[in-house]
């Protein structure tokens, strides 16, 4: 079965996510760390006697705790429940509100319905002059596209989000779109000097307003850049630094996502119980809260963990997992790299060809998400399944455009593509 062991305080966590609070068991968060039992009563109390500013101000300030500590369910409930009796849905603090359930919802996997709710609040935001708050929508909005797989669109949103900010001179808000830019263009991009770029322009200004959460994420988007491009002991360091600041400050969110990305860079470099100990921590801080867009990533990236460590059919019931959360959510990235795993599990029991359809499916996918690098290493397996199937002109063509993909990219001879072109060119000169 697919084992992911229970961490410390986080309880026990339902298959893909978790279940809708229950209204009658709402108080703290996860871990005891959430907001406090008399918050959550007053936002209940004020939405039920129908004073909407109350309830969508103390709503708010749950949403604020909930983001990073979890569940997500509640925010949402709570959100949701606020919202129904605050009659000025258009105000500054319906505005604001609604924007923050949104940002919400494209964690808890409600990709299609969340991208629909942001792009109704940016324009909104927009008509009642209100620059910062669509700002705030339209990172949100970039996010669930990119997620997604529309990859051109999340960009010209973020790019948007980010002349808002400046326009309302929020310089948190120019952070977090500099922040979700990077992820667009270097990280999903391929274009590591301009994601390297913004990443330094939002951490000079998440340090200088001491916003430590925000510069959590941003060191750990400053490590995947570097493990893409095979620098694994920066990208270590960078991960290890932004857990650790994120366990610090309670932030689960970003814990869980260093601790995930850490698993890859101790599996890269030959650590195994490293690996499995980060992942296992990663899934189990994602399901804890309900983050079904960070969950499937997590369960995929285990699962070809336990592939290359021979656990075939534990990594299979894994990424099936993870292909049903991916398919739900409509993430087209952890989709593509689940089923490139699956792929390659088929290949090792010799059935080439389901997992020539399967490689081909998740090389879709990514292409669809527009992530050259992860499409780059998918085509080196397809090159390989090829070689065992004797076709070498096919194998031949899928080097040709991982080379090609390569060269686009500032990769370094570490990074985890070349290394697989360099084992596609070797098994066919020794074919």
């Amino acid at each position: 079965m697919c084992r992911v062991e229970e961490r410390d305080g986080g309880g026990p966590k339902p298959e893909g996510g978790a279940d809708r609070a229950d209204p009658s068991s709402a108080g703290e968060g996860v871990g005891g760390e959430g907001p406090g039992v008399g918050v959550v009563a007053a936002c209940r109390r004020a939405a039920q006697r129908g004073d909407g500013e109350v309830a969508a101000a103390a709503a708010l300030g749950a949403l604020a705790q909930l983001s990073a500590t979890g569940p997500l369910s509640l925010g949402q409930d709570l959100a949701e429940a606020a919202l129904q009796s605050l009659s000025t849905p258009g105000s500054e603090l319906g505005l604001r509100l609604r924007a923050q359930l949104g940002a919400v919802q494209v964690r808890a996997g409600l990709g299609e319905e969340a991208e629909a709710l942001l792009e109704a609040v940016v324009h909104d935001a927009r008509a009642a002059r209100r620059p910062v708050i669509a700002a705030q929508a339209g990172v949100a909005r970039g996010v669930a596209l990119l997620h997604r797989g529309q990859h051109e669109a999340a960009e010209a949103q973020l790019r948007e989000a980010l002349a808002l900010a400046e326009q309302g001179r929020d310089k948190l808000g120019q952070a977090d779109a500099l922040t979700e830019l990077a992820h667009a263009v270097g990280i999903r991009g391929g274009r590591f000097a301009e994601g390297e770029a913004a990443l330094h322009r939002a951490l000079r200004e998440q340090r200088s307003a001491g916003d430590l959460s925000g510069e959590a994420l941003t060191r750990s988007y400053q490590g995947a850049l570097a493990g893409i491009q095979g620098d694994f002991p920066a990208a270590l360091a960078a991960y290890q630094r932004a857990r650790d600041l994120a366990r610090e400050l309670g932030d689960r969110r970003t814990e869980g996502l260093c601790e995930g990305m850490l698993g890859n860079i101790y599996a890269l470099t030959g650590d195994a119980t490293a690996a499995s100990a980060s992942f296992r921590s990663a899934v189990d801080l994602a399901s804890s809260m309900g983050d079904l867009a960070h969950e499937a990533l997590h369960i995929g990236n285990y699962a070809q963990h336990l592939q290359r460590q021979g656990a075939a059919e534990e990594a299979a019931e894994c990424l099936r997992r993870a292909i049903d959360i991916a398919e739900r959510t409509g993430d087209r990235v952890a989709e593509g790299n689940a089923l490139a795993t699956l792929g390659a599990i088929e290949a090792e029991a010799g059935d080439l060809t389901a997992a020539r359809a399967t490689l081909h499916r998740g090389l879709a996918r990514l292409a669809e998400a527009g992530d050259p690098v992860e499409s780059g290493k998918v085509r080196c397996r397809i090159g390989l399944v090829e070689v065992a199937a004797g076709d070498r002109a096919a194998a031949t063509a899928q080097l040709a455009a991982a080379r090609a993909t390569a060269a686009g990219l500032a990769l370094g001879d570490d990074s985890e593509l070349v290394r697989q072109i360099e084992g596609l060119a070797a098994a066919l000169a020794g074919d």
